[in-house]
């Protein structure tokens, strides 16, 4: 088997790469994809396209190969276009025409001046990465048909640079959608996309300077933003449900920007920001509806910003901030309800910000704030602690 594989591939080799004298041109094209394809699969359905004798496909994947490689911008964009095409009917080659328009994401790329000339090198670019965006969301926004559809595929974006695109009422209900190391520095879309299947990270990402937005989305799935930096970014999940599964913001960083939960649904998912580090963003969940599902800030830091609760509802269980630190900043529940459901403060350090519940009201037994100080022999924290019933000196101009 191993000998036939063998073969397959210098055969391969031997029949795209002759004549001689014309092997540069063809080499430049096709080195991309020979060096993107995943397993011996692909490298037989090369050979086999190229003896096919009919519409060959190798051939439309070499010429869009060479326009995606060209300095010409419509060139570029003409290319991303047939590749796609070809994607949508060679079954046999469409992870390899993914895996090319992928890899075109993951070219290095620097944002141009949105203010600058269009006609540069890096604005064109922009218009082509967002092409490659735009065309693989309309691709996953239809209904999936296994071997039709490109929702069972692997979209590799590690490390890609993501400053426009249309990905909105995506479905990702199969396959492998890695946005690991990305950097959003620009204006991305996943409104209304479905999280119901498949395998979605978006590990040590970087939201930087640009808007995301997530609106009214629906997660079934535990999708990752472990160790993510927010920096001057605005991203949200605005009306957005968390149906099943928890999105795990672990060790993530929240600098500067805003991050926006508002009027969020959580039936049963969760929202987890264990370890994480709040130190000047803006994060809301301003009335958020949370109905068997969870929010917690586990062992986290509080030393700038604001985390914003008010006029949510609560039901059936804590909004958690377990062994929290609290220098700086404020954490407000203002206006908001809790049934049978808590703000637990157990084992929390103050030495600074504020936690404000004084306008929070109780549809349940028990009390809205449990909190068990991590020093208890210390009680000036509690100063910074406004529980409900003390007085509200706020003031509505």
């Amino acid at each position: 088997m191993a000998v036939a594989l063998l073969a397959s591939a210098a055969a391969v080799a031997w029949t795209l790469w002759r004549p001689l004298d014309a092997a540069v041109t063809r080499l430049d094209t096709l080195w991309l994809a020979l060096t993107v394809l995943t397993g011996t699969g692909a490298l037989v359905a090369l050979l086999v396209a190229r003896h096919a004798g009919r519409d060959d496909p190798l051939d439309r994947f070499e010429r869009a190969a060479a326009q995606i490689a060209s300095t010409a911008p419509m060139e570029r964009l003409a290319g991303v276009c047939a590749m796609a095409a070809l994607a949508d009917e060679w079954h046999a080659g469409r992870q390899l025409c993914v895996d090319v328009l992928c890899g075109h994401l993951r070219m290095p790329y620097e944002p141009g001046d949105e203010d600058g000339p269009r006609t540069t090198r890096t604005g064109s670019e922009k218009e082509v990465r967002r092409t490659v965006l735009d065309i693989i969301g309309r691709r996953l926004r239809v209904d999936p048909v296994p071997g039709r559809t490109w929702h069972e595929h692997r979209f590799d974006f590690s490390g890609a640079v993501l400053d426009a695109g249309d990905l909105s009422g995506a479905r990702f209900v199969s396959g492998t959608f890695d946005f690991a190391r990305v950097t959003f520095t620009g204006f991305v879309r996943f409104d209304r996309s479905e999280f119901l299947g498949g395998a979605v990270s978006f590990a040590d990402t970087t939201f930087r300077d640009g808007v995301v937005t997530f609106n009214q989305a629906r997660f079934h799935i535990p999708v990752p933003f472990t160790w993510a930096d927010f920096i001057g970014s605005t991203v949200y999940f605005d009306d957005t449900e968390f149906v099943d599964g928890t999105m795990t913001f672990l060790g993530t960083e929240f600098s500067g920007g805003s991050i926006s939960f508002t009027r969020a649904r959580f039936p049963a998912g969760s929202v987890a920001f264990p370890s994480t580090e709040f130190t000047g963003a803006a994060v809301s969940f301003d009335e958020a509806r949370v109905d068997g599902g969870s929010i917690s800030f586990e062992h986290s830091r509080f030393a700038g910003g604001v985390v914003s609760f008010e006029r949510s509802a609560f039901a059936g269980g804590p909004v958690s901030f377990r062994g929290t630190t609290f220098e700086d900043g404020t954490v407000s529940f203002r206006g908001a309800t809790f049934t049978d459901a808590w703000i637990a403060l157990d084992m929390v350090e103050f030495t600074g910000g504020t936690v404000d519940a004084r306008t929070a009201g109780a549809g349940g037994d028990g009390d809205v704030v449990r909190l068990a100080l991590a020093y208890p022999e210390d009680d000036g924290g509690l100063t910074r602690l406004h529980l409900p019933g003390t007085p509200d000196d706020r003031r509505d101009d």
